[in-house]
């Protein structure tokens, strides 16, 4: 069992920490509010930027390195509703319990399924009636732990 975690910070910073310590074993310096999450296998993990609506794909084991599959999230029913184009704020992400899929969650009435091996849009999800009796930064999405919807 691994006893290591991931926390992304408004500071725009992502950190690996383990439990069995008191100060983070690795540190990324990213240009957005990240929110992360790692993969099933533990082998990979997500970062999602909200000043670049990008999603990140960094291995475990090269922390401190570039990310290995980086892909830049375009909605064209926004950018054709509004100019500029709004974007939304992410919120979550999470990985499907297979691995093949991850959810990006936002603060707004739309949120995306991608790939998570090209990063392709599979689905976009939006409410039909806007709800605004939530607060804005408490929406979290993932996908049923029981796999029966994945």
């Amino acid at each position: 069992m691994d006893d290591t975690f991931l926390s992304g910070a408004t500071d725009d910073t992502v950190r690996m920490w383990d439990l069995r310590t008191a100060s983070a074993q690795g540190l990324l310096n990213v240009a957005g509010h990240p929110c992360v999450a790692y993969d099933p296998s533990g082998a990979v993990f997500a970062v999602v930027l909200n000043l670049r609506s990008t999603v990140m794909l960094y291995d475990v084991k090269n922390f401190d390195k570039q990310p290995f599959h980086t892909v830049h999230i375009d909605d064209p029913i926004l950018r054709d509703r509004s100019f500029p184009a709004r974007t939304p704020i992410y919120t979550s992400v999470s990985f499907s319990n297979d691995g093949k899929w991850l959810l990006v969650g936002t603060s707004g009435d739309v949120h995306y399924v991608l790939d998570s091996f090209d990063g392709a849009v599979m689905a976009r999800l939006e409410r039909a009636f806007p709800s605004r009796s939530l607060p804005l930064l408490a929406l979290l999405f993932s996908f049923s732990t029981l796999a029966e919807h994945d």
